[in-house]
């Protein structure tokens, strides 16, 4: 596989797994400094506090941060008011940077910079995590009657492949199966080194 074969589903996979256990085996965590980025309720942060050294958690939403504030038995955490694309923090400051499945909430227009961002914040040999929704299946078809994501999450992809592309070009990978524990591509799941989009 190269990085030009990059595909937004893959309807013959049929892994089904936690997405903490998928962290747990990719990701070290122990000491960790992690920043997530929408962290929605806190229920992936919650997981990852019983292992990560600290994590600021970020969230947009001004009534769900309310909430995580009212969160005392995470000691390692630190909540506060903030965007992929507009990340407060210093340069170099985490060892892993997350989102989960709140990438296509970031503007269109404003994704490339989250991934400018997130490299920002990066420390040098750091890991960033993103993990997105499959836009395939039955059940999405239901729920754009309401609400269809598939234009955003599209564009959510589009922005990971360029991402993956441009570390592709920089030629710190040579192939996406023999360093696997670089990049991993399972499904609704994108794996890459930090600190190289430039």
């Amino acid at each position: 596989m190269n990085a030009n074969e990059l595909k937004i589903s893959a309807p013959a996979v049929s892994l089904v797994a936690e997405e903490v256990d998928i962290i747990g085996q990719l990701l070290t965590l122990e000491s960790a400094a992690v920043l997530e980025l929408g962290c929605g309720k806190a229920e992936i942060t919650r997981a990852i506090a019983l292992k990560a050294g600290s994590i600021l958690a970020l969230e947009v939403d001004e009534t769900q941060l309310e909430k995580n504030l009212t969160i005392n038995d995470l000691q390692n955490v630190r909540f506060g008011h903030g965007a992929a694309e507009d990340i407060p923090a210093y340069d170099s400051s985490f060892d892993i940077v997350t989102m989960f499945k709140s990438l296509h909430h970031v503007p269109v227009e404003r994704m490339d910079s989250a991934f400018l961002e997130i490299s920002r914040v990066l420390k040098p040999g750091g890991f960033a995590y993103i993990s997105e929704p499959v836009y395939a299946g039955a059940f999405n078809g239901i729920l754009a009657i309401f609400h269809d994501e598939r234009v955003v999450r599209e564009a959510a992809f589009a922005a990971i492949k360029q991402a993956v592309l441009a570390i592709w070009r920089s030629g710190l990978l040579t192939s996406l199966e023999s360093n696997r524990r670089k990049i991993v591509l399972l499904f609704n799941l994108t794996f890459w080194p930090g600190a190289i989009l430039n």
